[in-house]
């Protein structure tokens, strides 16, 4: 008995001389891209490596092809190589005595032991596409001229098929195996009917197309419908195929009508074996029709859709797992060889089968680098490649494909609302509760629809549902979609943008600021996605800033502070209070960056503004007040400071107990002024009295109490208890652990106190090392010119000259030139 196409590891393998390979590559990714399993060498430069090439291109040749094309030059008859491939093909040939050899010329070169008579194609009369459709059209056509032979794609038979069948080889399946086992089951021996659900590309008509192939000789009748129509109907009589095969006649008849009897005669064909209904791309309309359909047991109703349908059993299609993915890109892509850059291409994407095979043969086609291949989602990259799901029609870009899987016209007005939010939130899943706590605020008149909107987005195969079924994410290819289809009244997220600005505001000023981190990447999600600039998106803007001065990361935060003050200024009035409050955040941002003048200037101006509106001895006033004192003191006007923060303290203490915070910044600020006035025996006792109330009102690694841990360790520095210092300085370090794990600007100032610390104890290798690492975090933090980077150097030079070692000068030389 003649074998199958099932017997071979490849279908076609190509024999060829190097200097035709511009023709035969494009040839090979043709035969590829139509699911040919095809043996090309630089489709198997993994597996050629390192083998013992004689016997196993012999093998290749011999015993693993279905067929050989052999392309005949004047070059492929000089090569060696080449001639092991002819000698090969010509033993199989002559052992089958059958066809096996498909010969093509590129000339007329005569091989040794080529008969003739063979029939040949010549090169010049064909492109690769059309050599390709020839070899497409003779492997379809394998077999049939025996009718013992088992072939691979099952032949066409108007008895079995009464419309077009969608074919997949299971064999060309990645991941579905159990899949295919548990549509069978349920089909055959539960009798239940199925829907393939899942969201657009994971992979449901190709699954079902695979089970339609594998179980091809078990189903007596087979009819695919590809529904295209919100009405199926329409579906059922437009199929040419199914009115012909049905012999049904169509003059003067309703499409109920027509419908109607399309039903009646599937579920009346003879008795027997079981039969196949595939409704392919299901809409929700389709449920009003199922008990019209024919039923079990006789017929197998096999459905796919995005959608949930009511009375078929769900199979839920899940994504591809590392594995995989992987092994999915691998097979249309030999051009990016890294595991661990393919793992993170598939990560990307995260597992959406279609795009990795998108993915996969654009990079092939167009010789991507894996750097290349991580844009060209955002950067709608060209392809021209094509796939099952497109029907082999050519692929133009990718974005521009992927979103015709997903269109957001079909969307109601609620539904696609919840998804421009979801859009606008950090890329992971978030709890129920959660989202109904923080759509609270901004549902307005959605708010009883949110969870029916939820789950109706969810059923469409727009949103994810994790296997707790209590969580929600939207998918990387879905928020990419969204991203590129905004509709104008759904561009600003004002609202939510104004929901995170509050959860980062901090409204109990004892609480612990580093409480709010969690909301970061939320603002950071939104400043991303906004499309908008608005009030809403400049009050993020802010408190993300104040967040981020509270935690040192200075850079950061003048950026913010920057974008917001530039929408208040063309927007707000001067003396608005949003203005003023901006202004003065990015007074106390500039000081700390080290341009001391600005800062005094920008923090004046702010104060003058305040007392003008508000009088000058009003609550309003004190924090600018004792802003502008902080710049003071930075350029060594202290006296002046003093009389300031005296002034907030006066304001602050006829308050007590409302403003116990505020009241305690004020006394460490002095503390920090009267220091720099030597006057240590006062300085000690405000930094004692704000460390006090901090001790009573503030969470125990609140930020401002490790700043004042850390200044009340300086003065006792500056007093010589230097033991005493170090417990300051430590327990400001521990604050700091406890609130970050990343350095920034005030932990750093707090590590270089530690370093300054060990020095006086001696231990200047320690603080060497530890004042390393200040410096270089430092270079991180702040432009070169801070004064920060030259008192670090300074530092640094100190703990060298004072460990007197030749090699760690030349070891730390670079760091203080």
């Amino acid at each position: 008995m003649q074998k199958n196409r099932l017997d071979f590891k490849y279908e076609i393998a190509l024999s060829f001389a190097g200097e035709q390979r511009e023709y035969i590559d494009k040839f090979a990714n043709e035969l590829r891209n139509s699911k040919i399993r095809v043996f090309y060498d630089d489709f198997e430069k993994a597996k050629l490596w390192g083998k013992d090439l004689y016997q196993y291109l012999n093998d290749i040749y011999k015993n693993q092809c279905l067929f050989t094309i052999v392309f005949i030059s004047k070059d492929y008859a000089l090569k060696r190589w080449t001639i092991l491939e002819w000698k090969s093909a010509q033993t199989r040939a002559f052992d089958e005595n059958k066809e096996y050899i498909l010969p093509v010329r590129f000339d007329e070169t005569e091989l040794p032991g080529f008969n003739k008579t063979v029939g040949y194609l010549n090169v010049a009369d064909l492109d690769p596409r059309e050599l390709a459709d020839l070899t497409i059209e003779k492997l379809t056509k394998f077999g049939e001229t025996d009718p013992d032979d088992l072939i691979l794609l099952p032949k066409v038979s108007d008895y079995k098929k009464l419309t077009f069948t969608e074919a997949v080889n299971p064999n060309d399946l990645i991941g579905r195996e159990s899949n295919l086992n548990t549509l069978h089951r349920v089909l055959s021996k539960e009798q239940e009917n199925v829907v393939v659900n899942g969201m657009g590309g994971i992979g449901k008509t190709t699954l079902v197309a695979a089970y339609t192939f594998k179980h091809y000789d078990y189903y007596e009748k087979i009819v695919w419908i590809s529904q295209s129509h919100e009405d199926v109907r329409l579906d059922f009589v437009q199929n040419v195929q199914l009115i012909n095969n049905l012999s049904i006649d169509t003059n003067g008849k309703s499409v109920e009508q027509l419908f109607e009897e399309i039903s009646s005669k599937l579920s009346n064909l003879q008795l027997g074996s079981p039969k196949l209904l595939v409704i392919d791309n299901a809409q929700e309309g389709l449920e009003r029709y199922l008990n019209q359909l024919p039923a079990q047991p006789e017929w197998h109703l096999l459905v796919t859709s995005s959608e949930k349908l009511e009375g078929l059993i769900e199979m839920k299609l899940s994504f591809l797992n590392e594995v995989e993915a992987s092994d999915l890109f691998q097979k249309h892509c030999q051009s990016i060889h890294s595991p661990d850059e393919i793992l993170k291409l598939v990560q990307i994407v995260e597992y959406h089968t279609l795009t990795i095979e998108i993915l996969a043969k654009t990079a092939e086609r167009h010789r991507l680098k894996y750097e290349e291949l991580t844009l060209a989602l955002e950067r709608n990259q060209r392809t021209n490649v094509k796939t099952r799901h497109s029907d082999f029609e050519s692929i133009e870009n990718i974005m521009s494909y992927l979103k015709t899987l997903f269109d957001v016209s079909a969307l109601s007005e609620d539904e696609l609302w919840l998804l421009v939010q979801f859009h606008s939130l950090p890329l992971i899943f978030h709890d129920y509760d959660f989202l109904e706590d923080l759509m609270e605020f901004i549902f307005e008149d959605r708010e009883s629809n949110f969870a029916e909107t939820l789950n109706s987005v969810v059923d469409k195969g727009w949103l994810l549902n994790a296997s707790n079924g209590n969580e929600y994410k939207l998918h990387q290819i879905v928020d990419k979609v969204i991203d590129s289809e905004f509709i104008l009244s759904y561009l600003g997220n004002s609202y939510l943008n104004l929901r995170i600005a509050l959860l980062l505001k901090e409204e109990n000023l004892h609480q612990n600021p580093a409480e709010r981190l969690k909301w970061i990447p939320f603002a950071h999600r939104l400043l991303n996605t906004t499309k908008v600039e608005d009030e809403s998106l400049a009050a993020l803007r802010l408190n993300l800033c104040i967040i981020y001065t509270k935690f040192g990361n200075l850079q950061e935060a003048i950026i913010l502070v920057e974008l917001a003050l530039r929408w208040f200024d063309k927007h707000k009035a001067s003396g608005d209070t949003d203005l003023l409050v901006a202004n003065s955040v990015y007074g106390s941002l500039l000081n700390s960056l080290g341009d001391f003048e600005k800062s005094k200037d920008v923090l004046r101006k702010v104060l003058f503004a305040k007392e003008e509106k508000y009088g000058k001895d009003s609550l309003e006033t004190s924090s600018d007040l004792s802003n502008l004192a902080l710049a003071l003191r930075s350029l060594n006007e202290n006296k002046v400071a003093k009389e300031l923060l005296l002034r907030a303290i006066n304001i602050e203490e006829k308050r007590i107990p409302l403003s116990y915070f505020e009241l305690a910044v004020r006394y460490s600020n002095l503390g920090l002024v009267l220091q720099n006035l030597k006057d240590y025996s006062e300085s000690q006792k405000f930094l004692e009295k704000a460390i006090e109330i901090e001790e009573a009102h503030l969470s125990k690694y609140h930020p401002q109490l490790a700043n004042d841990c850390s200044n009340l360790g300086l003065l006792q520095r500056d007093i010589g208890n230097i033991d005493r210092a170090k417990e300051w300085i430590e327990r400001s370090i521990e604050c700091d652990k406890n609130n970050s794990s990343k350095p920034n600007f005030n932990s750093t100032i707090r590590l270089n106190n530690l370093a300054l610390i060990n020095s006086d104890l001696g231990n200047h290798r320690k603080a060497l090392e530890i004042g390393a690492k200040v410096l270089n975090t430092f270079k991180e933090l702040v432009p070169e010119t801070h004064p920060y980077i030259g008192f670090s150097k300074k530092n640094l030079g100190y703990y060298l000259e004072k460990c007197n070692d030749p090699k760690l000068i030349l070891e730390y030389q670079n760091f203080i030139e």
